[in-house]
């Protein structure tokens, strides 16, 4: 299970590459809303730091692993949905 940010950012990393090959309209949007959020929470660091941490307070939130809350965000149907649970 993966516990730091460390652990799980070549999981992460893989799932967008593959998103943008398998789903590139889907992952454009994803990008601009992600970035669009990164830019909202007023961060210390870059959008994909934020974006990490935002996925560990979810694991620890959900009792669960980064790796299963990243799995739950890209079996999102839309960007939307994805940035909803993420900041759910």
């Amino acid at each position: 299970m993966a516990e730091t940010k460390a652990d799980f950012k070549p999981y992460l990393a893989g799932k967008l590459r593959n998103l943008s090959r398998e789903k590139p309209e889907y992952h454009s949007k994803l990008v601009g809303s992600i970035l669009e959020w990164g830019a909202s929470v007023g961060s210390v660091g870059t959008v994909y730091d934020s974006l990490q941490e935002q996925i560990l307070y979810q694991a620890q939130k959900r009792k669960t692993s980064p790796d299963k809350v990243i799995d739950d965000l890209f079996e999102q149907p839309t960007p939307d949905k994805f940035m909803h649970l993420l900041q759910a």
